[in-house]
């Protein structure tokens, strides 16, 4: 059966950049990858073998598509409705992806549970991710459908139908329709709220445009990803700019990686992959994890981008790489760090192709108060530049009251052009604090040189582990259902260990007593329950006295002071009476609370 979508033809070999020939839709541009690349498309490789188990191409994928949207629609789903997608990767995703968009519903791709006996982190998150966008139907596969079900019968879910992809009946032909929007994806799925970035079709295809001009894509790339497709790197840059592009894709699941991480690079080898990304904690996994014996064989000559974004760059470790896998073919410049987030599709800056990475030492005393200083101290701090904002877009670094700073000067990352999110479902509050002025407030700090961004600082209370994203504020929330640990008394966050080269999740906890056996009990609960309820592991419980932890007069937590005092190891020392400020709030009115709130406040 032909896919039904009529198109300007455009170059046989490359893509029209004609904006009158560009598709409007990743189904338009599943179409045209169809009728002008059909014998391309995607290889799914095994979870053990490298061997491919499953190919896929272009001409294939669009009539199967074409044939699930019907079944699809057969079942009620309509045009607007928000459908969770919970599918593991692999060749059924892409599928039910695309046939959700070719009806016009909304796919919400979720998390799924990598083994059943983590079934109940995985409903508790999900079931948050139906409650906010109102979900009636779920989308799975023959492993996971009883999980699913579950989810369906616990509590007051709005959850009435559980589909398993390959198990639904011949339907008709579908009738295509299309709205605005292209799928949610949520950036947390912790116990707290995540938030629904709501993704619109114009954004995502403004977004894999201007990306892949900045890549400079060619017919001659093959795109390598085991990124998981629930996640807006996985999903937009490992799966959908390929399709977009007409450039083959060899996918791979990312518990293959995690279990043999020598698969993605002997993939790239095999297949002679051009692009492949990657948070940085995987390319540090790689020099771990792949002792010389494995690397026998690898020729990574072909890899000319090696993207490294969703979490720090590390300097060190970009740097190692290149240097242990360059025996092995791997081509001088191949690394390529950037920086994007879900609320601009993906991506925001790329660094230049070939160019050498770009990298400041800093004095980490200076950063730590806002100023940019070079250092030649042992101990200074090495931050790679992140590229130059994608085409159609534009980023600047803004003070507290949103004025444009100059370069070198630390402030807010913000972010303007076609990429932007609609806002966050149902949440109005957040909406206004990200979208201001036609500019994205990232919440990320960083600063500007040369035309080239620096991240200096990750978004306030927000904790980074290996590219996935946590409220601090729920990570302390579990920690306080532990008996003898009190509301209000625990601070969360993240910082990475160079030394190691791993993301740490830290908690501070104050007024627990001093015996050791109490702590020692009352840590190894805080670890057991954050990792039972979130899947999350903490690298490290600490233990304060009374009004160590810095608050805000109105007795809000000050996180990022508290991880500021903890790294340089002097959270526990009390900071002497501010006589001259507690007489001048005084005088303006405020009581003055004596004891331990005093000392926690910030000096």
């Amino acid at each position: 059966m032909s896919f039904p979508i009529n198109l300007t033809s455009s170059l046989s070999r490359g893509l029209s950049l004609d904006p009158a020939a560009l598709p409007t839709t990743m189904v338009e541009a599943l179409a045209r990858a169809a009728r002008e690349n059909p014998t391309r498309g995607i290889t799914l490789l095994g979870e053990d073998e490298r061997d491919p188990i499953e190919t896929r191409t272009f001409g294939d994928l669009a009539d199967r598509v074409w044939g699930l949207a019907g079944r699809l629609q057969a079942t009620g789903i309509s045009a607007g409705e928000r459908v969770l997608v919970v599918l593991p990767t692999g060749i059924g995703f892409v599928e039910t992806f695309l046939a959700l968009q070719l009806i016009g519903a909304v796919p919400v791709p979720a998390y799924p549970p990598p083994a059943l006996q983590q079934a109940e982190v995985a409903l508790k998150r999900l079931r948050h991710i139906v409650a906010n966008a109102q979900i009636r139907v779920c989308l799975t596969d023959r492993t996971l459908n009883p999980l699913m079900k579950a989810l369906a019968g616990i509590g007051q879910t709005s959850v009435s139908q559980v589909l398993t992809i390959d198990q639904l009946p011949a339907a008709a032909a579908p009738t295509p329709a299309q709205g605005e929007v292209a799928f949610y994806q949520y950036t947390s799925g912790s116990t707290g709220r995540p938030k629904g970035v709501v993704v619109t079709h114009k954004a995502l295809m403004a977004n894999i445009l201007a990306c892949g001009q900045a890549v400079q894509v060619s017919p001659d790339d093959v795109m390598v990803s085991w990124l998981p497709l629930y996640h807006d790197m996985g999903l937009v840059g490992g799966l959908l700019w390929p399709i977009f592009w007409q450039i083959p894709l060899v996918l791979m699941s990312p518990m293959a990686f995690l279990r043999q991480p020598e698969r993605w690079l002997h993939a790239i080898s095999d297949y002679r992959g051009t692009l492949s990304m990657a948070p940085n904690f995987a390319y540090a996994r790689c020099l771990k994890r792949i002792p010389v014996a494995l690397r026998e064989g690898l020729d990574l000559s072909s890899w000319r981008l090696a993207l490294n974004g969703a979490e720090p760059v590390s300097a060190p470790t970009v740097a190692a790489f290149a240097e242990a896998f360059a025996p092995h073919g791997l081509r001088e410049n191949v690394m390529f760090p950037c920086y994007g987030l879900a609320e601009s599709v993906v991506g925001v800056t790329f660094s230049t192709p070939g160019e050498p990475l770009k990298i400041e030492h800093l004095s980490r005393h200076a950063l730590g108060e806002g100023r940019v200083e070079r250092s030649n101290e042992a101990n200074a701090l090495e931050i790679c530049a992140v590229g130059s904002p994608i085409p159609g877009h534009s980023v600047t670094i803004v003070d507290e009251d949103g004025r444009a700073v100059p370069d070198r000067v630390v402030g807010e990352i913000t972010v303007q052009g076609p990429s932007l999110m609609a806002g966050y479902h149902d949440n109005k509050r957040s909406s206004a604090a990200a979208l201001r002025g036609g500019r994205l407030n990232t919440g990320d700090l960083g600063f500007m040189d040369q035309g080239q961004l620096y991240v200096t600082g990750r978004q306030k209370d927000l904790i980074i582990v290996r590219g996935k994203n946590v409220h601090a504020e729920d990570v302390e929330t579990v920690a306080e259902q532990i008996e003898g640990v009190r509301k209000g008394r625990v601070v969360a966050f993240g910082c990475y260990d160079e030394a190691r080269a791993v993301d740490r999740v830290v908690l501070v906890v104050e007024g627990v007593g001093d015996d050791e056996e109490t702590r020692s009990a009352i840590s190894g609960q805080i670890k057991s329950k954050v990792c039972e309820v979130m899947g999350l592991t903490v690298s490290d419980v600490v233990f304060v006295s009374n009004g160590s932890i810095p608050k805000t007069y109105s007795g809000k937590r000050q996180r990022q002071l508290t991880k500021k005092r903890h790294l340089a190891g002097t959270l526990g020392e009390r900071p002497r009476f501010a006589y001259g400020r507690i007489l001048a709030r005084a005088a303006v009115g405020f009581v003055v609370c004596l004891g331990a709130s005093m000392f926690g406040s910030a000096s």
